[in-house]
């Protein structure tokens, strides 16, 4: 071949894959300005009016209240204290959804910074999005104030305003000694298969909260005692979605009267032979209403018990209620087997390490389980590792004060 043909053919080689150069460089191009417009219709709700328009409104209540859980969840688990809540039905050319507003203390020392993050990842792992977040202060106290704003589908559906809390440590933040962690174990009653058997054999302290009424109530409630496990009475409450979901029978109902409930608490509590405390079941409204939670505490005072609140809301106003009459009290930090791993299945392992991470901020923690062959192994395995790295198990009304 000739020379002159063969440099030829080299220097087209070497334009035409010039030119493929460029336009994958400019394909490449066009892909980044259409994702920074993607980003910025949805963060600026252009695109959900978009989608409206195509497709027509949509019914987002559903995804907001999943977030709204996830939040609440992540509130308790970071103990934001005093949080109020409000919520309101909106509704626009877009679609419906639930907006809520709430506002809470942060505990001294936890820091604006961990609950950002611990925040913002409840949010994206539930689907959610963070649209903007804020920190103003300090304010003459030298507190911050963390401003989020959330939402779900390109629509905000949350604001959280928490304010750094300006008090000293006290009982409820700071303890003196070595880290402590207390495991209640709530719902018992209803068998007494090997799980329950297991939970009561246990080589370290443990407490557990029996449901009164249930057909192995006074049954197991004695062999913990003979067992050195402490008991409590899981009293029923009110749920949010009541009465699409039955708390139980004998249930604190906002509807009844003072009188009535207060009837309703001892009752519970003569049904659970040998209780030296109690907790709610459930409860995620009725244990927002002030009063009604007072009639409880009341109740729990006049048998010399302490008060566990559960905290299935953020809202709670039982440790605060619990406080006022004089009754020694704590407050569950976390629920140790409500999260699921990728397959669906508890994931008390993961859980358990959260606590522990609580715990050592706080100096204490307190976890709450169920009667599940799943919490049962994964306390079998993970408490000597716990108790080897320094962490103290002891009963819940211990850490009650």
């Amino acid at each position: 071949m000739p020379r002159g043909r063969s440099k030829k053919s080299v220097i087209e080689r070497r334009a035409r894959a010039l030119a493929l150069t460029r336009l994958y460089l400019v394909a490449a191009a066009l892909v980044v300005v259409a994702l920074l417009i993607a980003l910025e219709l949805s963060q600026s709700g252009a695109w959900t009016s978009l989608r409206a328009d195509l497709f027509g409104p949509r019914d987002l209540t559903e995804s907001a209240e999943a977030l709204n859980d996830a939040i609440d969840a992540r509130l308790i688990r970071l103990g934001i204290l005093d949080v109020s809540s409000a919520s309101e039905e909106e509704e626009d050319e877009t679609g419906a959804w639930v907006s809520w507003e709430k506002r809470g203390r942060i505990p001294h020392g936890l820091g604006i910074f961990y609950c950002n993050a611990g925040i913002t990842e409840a949010v994206r792992s539930s689907g959610g999005h963070v649209i903007r977040v804020t920190e103003s202060g300090p304010d003459w106290r030298g507190s911050l104030t963390l401003d989020m704003r959330l939402g779900v589908g390109g629509v905000e559906t949350h604001h959280i305003i928490l304010r750094e809390s300006h008090e000293p440590p006290d009982r409820e933040t700071g303890r003196d000694g070595g880290i402590r962690i207390a495991i209640l174990i709530d719902d018992l009653g209803y068998n007494r298969g090997e799980v329950v058997e297991g939970l009561l054999s246990l080589d370290f302290p443990v407490s557990v909260s029996i449901l009164p009424g249930t057909p192995y109530c006074e049954v197991l409630a004695r062999e913990a005692r003979e067992a050195g496990v402490e008991v409590l009475a899981h009293l029923p409450m009110e749920p949010a979605d009541y009465p699409e979901v039955d708390p139980g029978e004998g249930a604190l109902l906002l509807e009844h009267s003072h009188w009535e409930n207060r009837e309703r608490v001892d009752a519970a509590l003569d049904q659970v032979p040998g209780a030296v405390g109690a907790n709610n079941h459930m409860g995620s409204s009725f244990c927002r209403d002030r009063a009604r939670m007072s009639t409880v505490a009341a109740a729990v005072s006049a048998r010399g018990m302490f008060y566990v609140d559960s905290m299935t809301t953020p809202a709670s106003e039982g440790y605060a209620a619990a406080r006022n009459a004089g009754v020694p009290t704590v407050r569950n930090n976390m629920f140790i087997d409500s999260l699921l791993d990728e397959e669906g299945r508890v994931d008390v392992h993961s859980q358990l390490a959260a606590l522990e991470e609580i715990a050592r901020k706080r100096g204490f923690g307190v976890g709450i389980g169920h009667p599940h062959p799943e919490t049962l192994e994964a306390l079998r395995s993970e408490i000597p590792e716990m108790q080897a790295r320094g962490i103290e198990f002891v009963l819940v009304s211990e850490l009650a004060e």
